[in-house]
Formats: C-alpha cells, sequence, structure tokens
C-alpha cells in the first residue's frame, strides 16, 4: 500500500519544501514517525492514518529513539517526547541549540546520554535524566553523523570534511579526543 506522509504542497523555487520528509522511525511495529520540514506526525500503521490533526512542533531533520523516550532534531532545539507512544506528539523539554538545523543526534540506549549538534561545528554531550550539558567538542568541520557505543562510553564522529573522529566519554560526560582518520574524500569541505 502506498500512503502520502506529508501535506501535498506547491514547491517554491529556492524555497525549503513544506512537506518534504526528512526523517522517518519506527516506534513500534505499528507506529510510524514521519518527520518533515513542517513538523513531525505519528501514524497508526493498521489503521493508515495519522495520530495528530496536523503536525507537531517546528522541522524535523532527525528522530532517535531509546527505551523512554523520542528525540527529535528540529529547527534551534533538540526535543524529547515522553512517553513513546505519546498521543499528542508534543515534547515533554526542549534544549535550545546554536545549530540552525540539529541534524545530528546520537544516543546511547539505557545510558542516558544523548550527543546533538549544538553549532555548525560543536557537539553537546547531555545527561537525558537531569537535562545538563556534560560535556561539547568544537570540530574543525560541521559534523554529519554520529554514533554512540551501547554503554555510552564511546562516541564516533564524521564530519563534512571526510574525517571521522573518536572521543572517550568519562562517567561524568567530557569527552576525551582518542585519534581521527580521513575515511571519505570531500569537496563539500
Amino acid at each position: 500500500a502506498i500512503a502520502r506522509l506529508g501535506a501535498s504542497v506547491a514547491p517554491v523555487k529556492d524555497a525549503p519544501h513544506l512537506g518534504e520528509v526528512n526523517t522517518l522511525l519506527f516506534i513500534d511495529d505499528n507506529t510510524l514517525l514521519s518527520g518533515s520540514n513542517s513538523g513531525w506526525t505519528t501514524w497508526d500503521l493498521q489503521k493508515r492514518q495519522t495520530r495528530q490533526a496536523k503536525p507537531v512542533g517546528a522541522p524535523a531533520f532527525i528522530a532517535v529513539r531509546d527505551s523512554e523516550r523520542l528525540w527529535i532534531g528540529s529547527a534551534k532545539k533538540l526535543h524529547s517526547i515522553e512517553p513513546l507512544l505519546s498521543a499528542s506528539a508534543e515534547p515533554v523539554r526542549s534544549w535550545d541549540s546554536t545549530s540552525d538545523h540539529v541534524n545530528v543526534v546520537a544516543n546511547a540506549p539505557g545510558h542516558k546520554r544523548i550527543v546533538f549538534s549544538d553549532g555548525d561545528q560543536k557537539l553537546t554531550v547531555l545527561n537525558a535524566e537531569t537535562g545538563k550539558s556534560t560535556g561539547t567538542v568544537e570540530l574543525i568541520s560541521r559534523p554529519v553523523t554520529a554514533s554512540l557505543t551501547s554503554n555510552g562510553r564511546v562516541l564516533a564522529v564524521v564530519t563534512r570534511d571526510g574525517v571521522a573522529r573518536h572521543y572517550n566519554l568519562s562517567a561524568n560526560g567530557n569527552l576525551e579526543p582518542m585519534w581521527s582518520k580521513r575515511v571519505a574524500r570531500s569537496e563539500r569541505g
């Protein structure tokens, strides 16, 4: 079956497309989150319909989950939605970011750490329970993706210049650079 995941919007040249989907995430076997430039919506896949009347929030660029909550990277914000199957899908907490587009988010399920883009060339480590920043790292180039190990102690980041960077995270969330290596060529710099 085919279904439209966003509203049909007439495109304007050189402008972001309002219904453009940026991220998809299965919340469970029957629920799909669709994040677009006009917000996010959860879908009941058995009923083939949205659970919200209209998109929630601001543009959604990335969505990740752990056992308790959803994390959504948006315009200048990182949002937390609890519980996972919240009927409204409204954030219960949000954190400001200096990044216009929070499009890099990594989490360590069960370890209460979340890493997100917080500026053009900066990542911030957040303690999900307290909501406090525990560490930051300034990068040479804009991050494009990041991943935490399942124990939340190792962070890998690839930046726009094609370099992978490896950091150890201390128990209190401080980042210690370990090594970096070019893994891809990039003309984008």
